[in-house]
Order: structure tokens, then sequence, then C-alpha cells
């Protein structure tokens, strides 16, 4: 019985495929691989590829659970509730985030509130 790119020999030797061969013999739809060269690319998709097994294995919420406690753990919000926070004031109309929030200005990640509050 031969299997798929051998070739009948009398001798037991296989010969190695050559390039073209391979190429033809392959998956119609074989996974394609491909390294981009901008580093934070790569990261967003080796972070993708990781967030999809780890999906898989254990389900969505208890992926989004995990994750978001470890950016809390690392300092890193991912939400904000104003109304519960004892650090954000309110002055007048407007609310003073605490610095930490996104929504203060001097915050790396700033992300403007969108509660019809002046920010940017």
């Amino acid at each position: 019985m031969l299997l798929f790119g051998q070739t009948t020999s009398s001798t037991d030797e296989r010969r190695p495929l050559s390039r073209r061969e391979s190429w033809e013999n392959r998956k119609p739809y074989a996974r394609q691989s491909a390294t981009p060269r901008d580093p934070q690319q790569r990261l967003r998709m080796q972070v993708r590829r990781f967030w999809q097994q780890r999906q898989a294995e254990y389900g969505m919420i208890m992926v989004q659970e995990a994750f978001c406690h470890t950016l809390s753990e690392l300092g890193v919000e991912t939400e904000h509730n104003v109304f519960g926070c004892p650090d954000c004031r309110w002055e007048g109309r407007d609310i003073i985030y605490w610095p930490h929030s996104r929504h203060h200005r001097d915050h790396p990640f700033h992300e403007c509130p969108g509660l019809g509050q002046e920010c940017c």
C-alpha cells in the first residue's frame, strides 16, 4: 500500500520529497503562519492566540475573569465606578477623577468619560 507522496521502488529507501512535491502534496487549506515585523502587532497576535487557546480550554467567562483579576493585581484598571470610588470627587457639575483612573487627564491610557462632561 502506497502512502501519499511515496513512489514505488524496489528498494526500501525513500527519497526525500522535493520542494515542489511537498508544496503540491500539502493540504489545500493548511493553516498559514505569518510573523509580522511590527513587534506590537506580533505581541497582539500572540496574546490573541493565547486568549483563544485558554478560551477553548476553560470557557469565555473564566478566562475573562482571570484576565481582569490579573490586570487589577498589576494595577491596570479595566473598569472604573466613579460613583463608588472614594477618591473621585464632584466639583459643581464636573467629576474630578483620581490620578489612577483612566478618565483622569494625566493617565497614560486616558479615555474621555462620555458622561457629557467637557474633557479633551
